[in-house]
């Protein structure tokens, strides 16, 4: 399987598309290939949606993003997806209400 195959859809949640990374990297280093935890941080970052574009630009920013781990990636993006999700549910209703 290789890692275009798990580009993200726009409605899908970061978890979800995160299992699916996590079954291939376990496929991967299970046939005794070498990929090392930046390279696939890396990868995911490549194939995420457009909603995710304002923190990849933040994450690409980082001098270095060796240290940062699938696992950490994973709960960077859970925490802005459920901020934008937050959000969308919120601004349905206006924000200041007038009185006559």
């Amino acid at each position: 399987m290789k890692f275009e195959s798990l580009s993200m859809n726009d409605d899908e949640y970061i978890v979800k598309n995160f299992l699916r990374v996590v079954e291939v990297v376990n496929t991967i280093r299970g046939s005794d290939e070498k990929l090392d935890e930046a390279t696939v941080v890396k990868k995911v970052i490549r194939y995420l949606p457009g909603r995710f574009n304002p923190m990849v630009s933040s994450i690409e920013e980082m001098t270095n993003l060796s240290p940062l781990t699938l696992d950490q990636l994973l709960g960077i993006l859970t925490a802005y997806d459920m901020k934008i999700l937050k959000v969308k549910s919120t601004t349905k209703e206006p924000t200041f209400k007038a009185k006559k």
